[in-house]
């Protein structure tokens, strides 16, 4: 018989062990966090809290980019 030991069941593990002093974030798109929550019985009810950011768009993400270089004393070459 071979003993397979998922990542998931050592981390469920710890979180049982030493509940507490030890906290477990977990990050991921909404769509993988939904598929790592469903694949063990009860791994949901362990994770109660969720913050969802949403996607930034493309202005957004460019005034972002733009205030970075600026801080970082970068200058955006004209074609970029």
């Amino acid at each position: 018989m071979t003993l397979v030991v998922r990542p998931v069941d050592t981390i469920l593990t710890r979180m049982e062990n030493a509940r507490a002093t030890t906290a477990v974030v977990v990050a991921g798109y909404t769509d993988k966090m939904d598929a790592f929550l469903d694949s063990n019985p009860g791994l949901r009810r362990r994770f109660p809290h969720s913050i969802v950011f949403e996607d930034y768009d493309g202005p957004t993400l460019l005034r972002i980019a733009m205030a970075m270089a600026k801080a970082a004393d970068y200058r955006w070459e004209q074609g970029a």
